[in-house]
């Protein structure tokens, strides 16, 4: 932690791609951690909640955390609890009535 800013320290992550955009970009929003979201399924439900906050759920297709939901779960860290549920998991979108 800074002693200054109180700010998390964040480890460097050396890049040795292409000098594209493209390249770097998908470098940069790999290295985004996802440890603060917890994927859900029908037995694994609901995830434990923290010091009582909101939890923010959010229903996909995708095998992995977009790059702005695994920001939001950073930023809001200690303040909300974000989880994932996975479109193969029947039971919970029928639960909640999420269509397609």
């Amino acid at each position: 932690v800074n002693p200054y800013t109180k700010k998390a320290h964040r480890d460097q992550a050396p890049y040795e791609g292409a000098a594209n955009a493209r390249s770097i970009q998908k470098h940069v929003l790999a290295q985004i951690p996802d440890t603060l979201i917890e994927r859900q399924t029908g037995e694994s439900f609901p995830p434990t909640i923290e010091g009582g906050s909101a939890l923010v759920l959010l229903f996909t297709d995708r095998d992995s955390s977009s790059p702005l939901y695994k920001s939001l779960a950073n930023s809001f860290n200690g303040r909300l609890t974000f989880a994932e549920v996975h479109s193969s998991e029947e039971g919970l979108a029928t639960q909640y009535a999420v269509n397609k």
